[in-house]
C-alpha cells in the first residue's frame, strides 16, 4: 500500500512515460523533486480525486478528465509559466491519453488513508 503522496508521485511518473517524457514545449518532463510545491500539490489533488471516486467511475478516460480538472482547479487554471492551462477539449490526444493513464495507475493501487 502507498501513501497518497507516494501514489501521486508514481502516477505522475506514469503520466510522464505516457507523454514520452516531453512537456508541451518539447522539453523533458521534470522529476517530481524538481516540481514546485504548488505543482506537486496539484498532482496530489489529481490523485486524491481518482481515489475519492473509487469504483464510481470505471472509465479511465472519464476519470483522467476528472483528475485533470482537479489539477487545473488546484493551480487556478494557470500553468507553471503563468499562461492559461488548456481545457480538456483543447488538449491533444497524447495528453488526454496520458491523463487517462495517470487515472488508471492511481486507481490500480491501494492507498493508506
Amino acid at each position: 500500500m502507498l501513501t497518497l503522496l507516494e501514489l501521486a508521485k508514481q502516477s505522475y511518473v506514469a503520466y510522464c512515460i505516457a507523454v514520452e517524457n516531453q512537456t508541451f514545449e518539447n522539453k523533458p518532463t521534470p522529476a517530481w523533486s524538481a516540481l514546485r510545491s504548488g505543482i506537486q500539490a496539484a498532482w496530489l489533488s489529481a490523485a486524491a480525486c481518482v481515489k475519492q471516486a473509487g469504483a464510481e467511475v470505471s472509465d479511465d478516460r472519464v476519470m483522467g478528465e476528472r483528475a485533470y480538472t482537479a489539477y487545473g482547479d488546484a493551480v487556478a487554471w494557470v500553468n507553471y509559466a503563468g499562461a492559461p492551462l488548456l481545457k480538456w477539449e483543447g488538449m491533444d490526444e497524447l495528453r488526454q491519453t496520458a491523463w487517462s493513464e495517470f487515472a488508471r495507475y492511481a486507481r490500480s493501487h491501494e492507498v493508506i488513508l
